[in-house]
């Protein structure tokens, strides 16, 4: 089998978990996970396992960056199908028993006109209704079968995560790129809060779950570690990682352990309160090839889908838009860029085999069109367990470009981190335009 062909079949490989989102315990001890999929958008599914990691049921049809999957009261699973803009509920049988796609004679309307955007978080209240984490509306709200709303709140709130009720009937989600954790009454008052907005004291937190005593145990994102906090904002227990470990979801468990889903690591933890490691599911290899160096820098090969030889299309973040295009009149090879229209991100990438310590260049020719966003070329480096060294912010890069610039030469140089193992070279978008590039040379 060619490297070409290892990377086909196993890219997205069914039940292999690449980027777990939600992950809770279930009553007969199995695990339930919602993987969003590896960044070529493949693999996006639920999966349950037993204790031993065992894949004892999956879930896969149709889905595009699984954010949730929640169990239901029916035993059914209620699932955020998120770049697909949707809610489904399936039964253990595989069928869908619930769509919010069927809303508004089938358009997906709720009765205030709206549509979902990129909901990342759904559960089943006691009354058969919904509540949904609408993180591109900026809202959290309850909605009937029908599509009915019957509660909603968007105010202060920005690309929230993880709104769910509690017993009290006040809403606790995390405001993510605010860097708070809110409690919400009905009256949409924010009865109590955790976090500054500074990203030392929380970064990015995307879960957050109210224990009996009243504490609040928060993942507490980009900070790599999950700390449970009093009423009155005391930390008094705190799980850290001393890698950039993306913690994304936290259920405490009936014996007091944290289960925490680790998304940069691609796996599943439960760590007892002394923060020693009680369970552990990680079935996540890294998925071939990997360059010995930088392989067609000059686009003088296409593959059979029309990209760049050796070079991979990731679309995991992006939305459900962009494409690449290719800029036919460039001699004496035509070159390849990106096209966007949308929030979100997508990048041209190929993975180089590095060594730590050594000083690695990039340089490349750049052209843009009418970038809204930003565009540039990254150094991503990965460790041995394919995780990023880095937060998207603090990736090695050339220049920033935005608007329309004419061809321009980027360069870029950095040293490979001591835990490195690879670099993913990229071209990043966000927001709308169009980049192309052309004479990509990588070297230490």
């Amino acid at each position: 089998m060619t490297a070409e062909e290892y990377n086909i079949v196993q890219r997205g490989a069914p039940g292999m978990i690449e980027f777990p989102g939600s992950v809770e315990r279930l009553p007969n001890g199995n695990t339930l996970i919602a993987d969003g999929g590896d960044e070529l958008g493949l693999g996006a599914e639920v999966v349950e396992v037993d204790p031993l990691g065992n894949i004892v049921w999956n879930y896969s049809e149709g889905q595009s960056f699984t954010h949730s999957a929640r169990l239901t009261k029916k035993g059914n699973i209620l699932i955020t199908d998120t770049t697909n803009n949707r809610v489904i509920e399936v039964n253990r049988d595989k069928q869908i028993v619930f769509t919010s796609d069927d809303w508004g004679n089938d358009t997906g309307t709720l009765s205030d006109g709206s549509h979902l955007a990129y909901p990342n978080d759904a559960y089943g209240l006691e009354d058969g209704t919904l509540f949904i984490c609408d993180r591109n509306n900026n809202r959290c709200l309850q909605v009937d079968r029908g599509g009915g709303v019957i509660w909603q709140c968007s105010e202060g709130i920005e690309h929230p995560h993880n709104a769910h009720r509690l017993p009290n009937g006040n809403v606790l989600l995390s405001d993510s790129d605010r860097n708070m954790i809110l409690e919400i009454s009905p009256k949409k008052e924010v009865v109590w809060s955790y976090g500054d907005g500074s990203t030392e004291m929380l970064n990015w937190p995307r879960s957050a779950v109210r224990l009996e005593n009243g504490n609040t145990v928060i993942c507490d994102s980009k900070n790599a570690r999950v700390i449970e906090v009093t009423r009155e904002g005391e930390i008094v227990w705190e799980f850290k990682v001393d890698y950039f470990a993306k913690f994304y979801d936290v259920q405490v468990l009936p014996n007091n352990n944290i289960l925490v889903s680790d998304q940069q690591h691609h796996q599943v933890i439960e760590v007892d309160r002394s923060g020693n490691y009680r369970w552990l599911h990680r079935n996540y290899h890294m998925v071939g090839p990997i360059q010995p160096k930088l392989m067609n820098g000059s686009f003088k090969q296409k593959d059979e889908n029309g990209l760049p030889r050796h070079w991979h299309f990731a679309t995991r973040h992006n939305e459900g838009g962009g494409r690449v295009i290719w800029d036919d009149e460039n001699k004496p090879y035509p070159c390849p860029g990106l096209e966007f229209d949308r929030h979100g991100f997508l990048y041209l990438q190929q993975t180089i085999a590095v060594k730590p310590g050594l000083r690695y260049k990039m340089a490349a020719k750049i052209r843009t069109e009418g970038v809204k966003g930003s565009c540039s070329f990254m150094m991503c480096f990965l460790d041995k367990y394919g995780g990023q060294i880095y937060d998207m912010g603090d990736i090695p890069r050339g220049d920033l470009y935005i608007g329309d610039n004419d061809w321009t030469l980027d360069t870029a140089e950095t040293v490979a981190p001591d835990n490195a193992t690879c670099v993913e070279l990229r071209l990043y978008i966000n927001g709308a335009g169009k980049a192309w590039m052309k004479e990509v040379m990588f070297h230490s």
